[in-house]
């Protein structure tokens, strides 16, 4: 149900509530437990110190945010969430920040601080329903919503608009090409992300639901 890799590790929450990561040889090498009934979804390694876990009810309902222990697989601390999780990542040692659907699906950046486990959102960033996010840099993010591309930076709590009208529904960001890779249902557009050029287009038999880069070592 959730899918996460981290410095040539791979995490998994699997539907049964098992958390299970795998080094790079495919070795088990963590392993952790959801609460009763939930599931992991959205996950993050945060300053290898905690693996940050965002877990859904099987039924339906709530969120939780749920911190584990990366050497031990305890869990340290949770926060009811009960929105729907669309991006977690680190902003500072003792932040992390979560793109958010409210429940007027709306959305959202919350901070999160780890030392009192308080969620605070001084931000509004007024964007309609998040489709897909992703992180260029420490709190800085692009979010597809509404068939637009909005940037968010949570360093100087602004917005603006990065591209318009182009139908994005799922973004990718290649940082040794600098590249910003957008998919609208079988097509896919590539952009230069500095001065926003299209650069070209493919157009695949089926609906394009992920890219993943491979890069030769």
């Amino acid at each position: 149900m959730g899918f996460l890799y981290d410095n040539q590790n791979i995490y998994m929450g699997l539907r049964n509530g098992v958390v299970q990561g795998y080094d790079n040889n495919g070795s088990p090498n963590y392993s952790a437990g959801a609460n009763p009934s939930h599931y992991v979804e959205s996950s993050l390694v945060h300053e290898n110190n905690y693996y940050v876990t965002e877990q859904r009810a099987i039924s339906g309902g709530s969120v939780d945010l749920v911190l584990y222990w990366m050497a031990s697989g305890a869990m340290v601390q949770q926060s009811a969430i009960n929105e729907d999780i669309k991006g977690v990542y680190s902003q500072t040692s003792s932040t992390i920040v979560l793109l958010t659907n409210d429940v007027a699906l709306n959305g959202k950046l919350t901070f999160y601080d780890i030392p009192s486990g308080l969620t605070s959102s001084p931000f509004a960033i007024n964007v309609g329903q998040i489709d897909d996010c992703l992180e260029i840099s420490a709190g800085v993010y692009l979010v597809a919503e509404g068939g637009d591309i909005t940037l968010i930076n949570a360093n100087s709590w602004s917005k603006s608009s990065y591209l318009t009208g182009i139908g994005a529904n799922k973004i990718w960001y290649d940082e040794l090409t600098n590249e910003l890779f957008v998919a609208n249902g079988n097509s896919l557009d590539i952009y230069d992300y500095s001065s926003k050029n299209f650069k070209g287009n493919y157009i695949h038999t089926g609906v394009i639901k992920d890219v993943v880069f491979w890069y030769n070592k």
